[in-house]
């Protein structure tokens, strides 16, 4: 889910007939463990996009929790789950040749990815 936060109303903005689901396992994935301000951004992004994407109730829903779940309580082991995902994701990157920061550059600027 981490991934997606600051993209997923781009990359979707159009009603696509399926449901969202939400990753909170292994913890480090868990979209609580972002910082407030990231999470609060992401809200508001998909709240902007709501009235324009999201023709079919259960998408609707979805994304409503989607916007609560952002703005719940931060993790409270969010510090250390956090470099575990950034150490995760450094991992994925050589692995798989690719790169955190070419395709979310503006969640990885946000988190200081380096």
């Amino acid at each position: 889910m981490l991934y997606y936060v600051e993209s997923i109303c781009k990359k979707y903005n159009r009603s696509i007939g399926i449901d969202y689901l939400i990753n909170d396992h292994p913890f480090y994935l868990d979209v609580t463990i972002l910082p407030q301000h990231i999470r609060e951004k992401a809200a508001r992004n998909l709240e902007s996009y709501q009235g324009e994407l999201l023709n079919e109730p259960r998408i609707r829903n979805t994304v409503q929790g989607i916007i609560n779940l952002m703005r719940k309580e931060q993790h409270q082991d969010h510090e250390k789950l956090l470099q575990n995902f950034l150490n995760y994701t450094r991992m994925l990157d050589k692995t798989r040749n690719e790169s955190f920061k070419d395709a979310i550059p503006e969640l990885a600027k946000d988190l200081e990815f380096e």
